[in-house]
């Protein structure tokens, strides 16, 4: 990993040098010299190992959601955990915590469709296992083993590993092809021989870029399996055995939830919450999508592998309310299970589909 990630950094250390060389050396006239070095900067610092930025997202701070962001807060304090800087609602299938920024914000994306289908105490198990990732060097511990998604060089060489994809990405006629807002072109645009030259140049490069992204997130995934376990087993610490288990098993519906947001997009249509909710009931009464055991992405184990770490779990008996936090024996009974239970109560779910129509949300990551 140290090895793909270090090469983000000597690529554009390469080109800069580059640069700075045809500046100083002119090995060709003074103005194509100049222009030339002034092209391969602007590559060098576009595709730059930059971190990723969040204005994209529009975040909300926890202050101006005083039910949901008071819950979480007291939860993160209680559980020695660092409180997000924000609640990004976005309208995606997705729950995740990103880090971006210079500074490393911890920013919660919360999907809105993953929210509102979801019963409370899959809520409680989302929450408790999302803010338990990319802890910070001060917040790491036996218990909480650092994630390499928390680094920000390796996460700041994967960001430039992206936008050197998308800036080798080969091109379709419908990206080049100019459109007239509000005007639809009568026939799909068709190649040039401009545009399959340009390609057919991109495509080696493309290619390797690909091949070191996936090369890069593949290491990144592997180093981060021990930190899931962690999150999973502090989910089990807090919410329970048999609810994280019921959790896990629980991703039955999110096949037709990616399906029902797919048509909605295409149609061109808002979020619906209680339509999501009426289907969300019927694809749970029905059940009739695959099974979730075989269920595997980049970040996570095989369900079947989670839910067989999980039902081994033997944590210890939790203290009486109100002792706090004990190192190596769990959470007390009550304190912070009662916090995240106020984070996912009606309530709460009201503020965050009001935030989120306020705010508009992201439909872009």
């Amino acid at each position: 990993m140290i090895t793909l990630a270090g090469a983000g950094y000597a690529l554009t250390a390469a080109l800069l040098g580059f640069a700075i060389w045809l500046v100083l050396t002119r090995p060709m006239s003074a103005l194509v010299s100049g222009i030339s070095a002034a092209a391969v900067a602007a590559l060098a610092l576009r595709t730059a190992p930059w971190p990723p930025s969040g204005r994209r997202l529009r975040p909300v701070p926890l202050a101006d959601l005083p039910r949901f962001g008071a819950a979480i807060a007291a939860y993160c304090r209680r559980a020695g955990l660092p409180p997000p800087a924000g609640i990004a609602l976005i309208r995606h299938d997705v729950v995740d915590l990103r880090i971006v920024g210079w500074r490393g914000r911890r920013i919660l994306l919360l999907g809105v469709p993953r929210w509102v289908a979801a019963e409370p105490e899959e809520r409680a198990c989302l929450l408790v296992h999302y803010l338990s990732h990319a802890l910070p060097r001060r917040y790491r511990s036996e218990n909480r083993p650092a994630d390499p998604r928390g680094c920000g060089w390796i996460r700041n060489a994967d960001a430039g590993v992206s936008r050197w994809c998308r800036a080798l990405r080969p091109l379709t006629p419908r990206d080049v092809v100019r459109r007239r807002p509000g005007i639809a072109p009568a026939h799909p645009p068709r190649g040039s021989l401009t545009l399959a030259a340009t390609n057919a140049l991109v495509y080696v490069p493309y290619r390797l870029v690909a091949q070191w992204q996936i090369a890069l997130r593949a290491e990144i995934a592997r180093c981060a399996q021990c930190a899931e376990h962690a999150a999973d087993v502090e989910t089990v610490r807090v919410v329970g055995g048999e609810a994280a288990q019921r959790w896990l098993g629980s991703y039955f519906w999110r096949d037709a939830l990616a399906d029902w947001l797919a048509e909605r997009e295409e149609r061109g249509l808002d979020l619906d919450v209680a339509e999501l909710s009426a289907a969300c009931r019927q694809w749970r009464a029905t059940r009739h999508h695959r099974s979730p055991a075989g269920r595997v992405d980049d970040a996570h184990a095989a369900t079947s592998l989670r839910l067989a770490a999980v039902s081994a779990l033997r944590i210890p008996p939790r203290e009486p309310a109100g002792t706090g936090y004990a190192a190596g024996a769990g959470y007390a009974a009550g304190a912070e299970h009662s916090d995240i239970a106020e984070a996912c109560d009606a309530a709460a779910c009201d503020e965050l589909l009001t935030a989120y129509r306020r705010s508009g949300g992201a439909d872009r990551l």
